[in-house]
């Protein structure tokens, strides 16, 4: 997989850093590019939003989220997260919903720019990456193969394949693409 830039960014976090060095290990073709922190000037209920990796390749459009540190869901449905201090912060948005979120922004400027048609024909998805925790809130929202935490990310090329074969097949696509 061909990394853009070619190392992470000065900014990343070290969970940012993990997933970087995971993509660009994965064995993917380099027929596949990963964008690491695409900052987008436009979303549709915020004044800008940021990627933290975006793939796209034969397989499809894909965006993911890494959250470091700790992240929980309480029962009021906040999320809670912990960073390496101990001190937790509380967000209403999770980062499913987040990742989600700033796709469709992504996806919006691309056809605003490219063929319509051309982007359409993608199979499109989005993942969330924990490297720092083991997540066992479960929900209807989200399903289990669009997760990574800690326990994933020893097999973490392995849990990138069947996050893309999710995807191509919700969208009708042949699961043997490649």
């Amino acid at each position: 997989m061909r990394m853009i830039p070619s190392s992470p960014s000065s900014g990343a976090s070290n969970a940012e850093r993990k997933v970087f060095y995971a993509l660009k290990g994965s064995g993917i073709a380099d027929d596949t590019v990963c964008v690491h922190s695409l900052g987008l000037p436009n979303h549709a209920y915020k004044a800008c939003c940021e990627l933290d990796f975006v793939l796209i390749g034969p397989d499809g459009l894909f965006a993911l989220e890494v959250k470091g540190g700790g992240v929980s869901r309480n029962a009021k449905g906040e999320w809670i997260m912990t960073d390496r201090s101990g001190q937790e912060h509380r967000h209403r948005e999770g980062p499913f919903r987040q990742v989600q979120g700033n796709l469709f922004a992504l996806l919006d400027q691309l056809k605003r720019q490219l063929p319509i048609a051309e982007i359409d024909a993608l199979p499109k998805g989005w993942g969330v990456v924990l490297p720092d925790c083991t997540f066992d809130v479960k929900s209807i929202e989200w399903d289990d193969a669009t997760i990574a935490d800690q326990r994933r990310m020893g097999q973490f090329p392995v849990w990138l394949e069947n996050l893309m074969r999710y995807y191509r097949r919700k969208s009708g696509h042949d699961a043997a693409c490649r």
